[in-house]
């Protein structure tokens, strides 16, 4: 360091130097908890027990730099223990956690009272998107829940608002969006309105399909960022359960309804695989939907030739990249 950095540091008054210290700290703590929630999101995934351990130890590290225990910037790590407990059968933990979280957004965005401090003079510091995100994620958990109570008509309020919030955000379009589809897809067919269902299943298939193949064809435009891996995870998932769902309602009378929606979801299971650089699998589901074209409409049809297209045009592309 030379002179003029030191002369310059020497005049930042200390308690400055304080103010910075204590933001950057807050900053990677609220970093590390977040890498920590990924992770158990992807142990909820594997169906690991005792998943969510690790976010509560790390809550328990960092709620006073966070905050303390009513901070929304705690939130992160209320919704995946809740999603733990949902997991594990374990519901009134779940709503506990819920409730705490709903308690600490409510804190944060409660009408202020005058002369006093609001969440962000406290510290807790989120955009208007995190604070968006998080009231939809509320949302959407407290659907799981109650789908885990059996309660499906409150499961399906929430998750109605939950929707109406995400998109208000993002694009109703949006893959990582779609997955809610899915879900409300779930809550229909228990609740035996199967058109519904399938409609949603049909919807969520499509979302990740247009999605991923605009991705592969041209790229993702710059101010969007792709889902992250966990989410690609999930969705891997979700994509495999709907195609099971229709591959066991498909027969020769009711191909033609289902033709659609199992190609889209072939599709977009082989661009999830080449996501995580699976080629094999990224052409054997393409040649599972190229197949199912050809045996519906022949090899002539442009929605036989479209599956051969797609993967010529991606390759190109890799070529010329």
């Amino acid at each position: 360091m030379n002179s003029s950095q030191k002369l310059k540091e020497s005049q930042i008054p200390e308690k400055e130097k304080d103010k910075n210290k204590s933001q950057k700290s807050k900053e990677d703590a609220k970093e590390t908890l977040k890498k920590i929630v990924e992770q158990a999101r992807q142990a909820i995934l594997e169906n690991k027990l005792n998943a969510t351990e690790e976010v509560h130890k790390a809550m328990i590290e960092y709620k006073e730099i966070l905050g303390g225990e009513n901070s929304v910037l705690l939130l992160p790590g209320l919704f995946i223990q809740a999603e733990g407990y949902i997991a594990e059968g374990k519901l009134k933990k779940a709503e506990e956690f819920l409730q705490a979280a709903y308690w600490n957004l409510y804190q944060y965005n409660k009408p202020k009272e005058k002369g006093s401090e609001d969440g962000n003079k406290m510290g807790q510091d989120i955009s208007e998107k995190e604070n968006a995100e998080y009231n939809g994620q509320l949302h959407k958990i407290f659907s799981k829940l109650y789908f885990a109570q059996k309660d499906y008509k409150k499961a399906l309020a929430e998750l109605t608002i939950g929707i109406y919030t995400d998109s208000c955000s993002s694009d109703p379009e949006h893959p990582q969006t779609s997955l809610n589809y899915y879900y409300m897809g779930q809550i229909f067919q228990q609740k035996k309105q199967i058109s519904e269902a399938e409609q949603f299943y049909a919807k969520t298939s499509q979302c990740w399909y247009k999605y991923l193949k605009r991705y592969y064809q041209y790229g993702t435009p710059s101010s969007e960022n792709l889902p992250e891996e966990v989410i690609f995870k999930e969705a891997l998932q979700v994509l495999k359960q709907i195609e099971e769902y229709f591959r066991k309602h498909i027969d020769e009378n009711n191909i033609k309804l289902y033709i659609i929606p199992i190609t889209n979801n072939l599709q977009a299971q082989a661009f999830v695989y080449k996501k995580f650089n699976n080629e094999e699998q990224y052409r054997h589901y393409m040649g599972l939907a190229y197949q199912e074209f050809l045996m519906q409409y022949g090899e002539n049809h442009k929605k036989t030739k479209k599956v051969t297209e797609i993967q010529e045009i991606i390759k190109q592309r890799e070529r010329d990249y």
